[in-house]
């Protein structure tokens, strides 16, 4: 895919899920940086270490809030360099209702949601995309198509 890096900048990967009251943390190390989702108050944030985070890190997903992953377990990045973006990430977001899940013949220990986002770091600032994929079917650890990503990072900024 031409000018595509896929993962390039993961070689170093670390992914913990810790569970405390209420909040749910998920931590990506790229490069010696961090990304950390975090849930706390129905509310899904953004923190990091190394990268400049927009002041306003609430993203506009609905809890449990996941980074997206390959088939393999691997957090999934693309690279834009004609966007001059060096990494896009999709965050799934919201829950399926059982309904949904039997619809779809969904497992109960595969974590889906119903919404996505994309972050882009582009020279060490995170910006969020504008906008949130909806009332769909997204699974954390079964990859999502490239073109969602080509999307969040082609997109009109206001």
């Amino acid at each position: 895919m031409g000018n595509i890096k896929i993962g390039t900048y993961l070689l170093v990967l670390g992914v913990c899920l810790v569970t405390h009251s209420n909040s749910l943390a998920e931590t990506i190390a790229i490069d010696g940086k961090e990304l950390v989702l975090r849930e706390k108050t129905g509310t899904c944030f953004l923190y990091g270490k190394g990268l400049l985070i927009p002041q306003d890190n609430v993203l506009t997903l609905s809890p449990p809030c996941y980074f997206s992953r390959t088939g393999k377990g691997e957090i999934k990045s693309f690279s834009y360099p004609a966007q001059k973006i060096d990494q896009t990430f999709i965050v799934i977001g919201g829950s399926l209702s059982d309904g949904v899940r039997s619809e779809w013949g969904l497992s109960d220990n595969l974590v889906c949601g119903a919404e996505m986002q994309g972050i882009l770091i582009k020279n060490n600032t995170v910006t969020f995309s504008n906008s949130t994929l909806k009332n769909g079917v997204f699974c954390r650890d079964t990859g999502i198509d490239e073109k969602k990503f080509w999307y969040f990072a082609h997109e009109k900024k206001e």
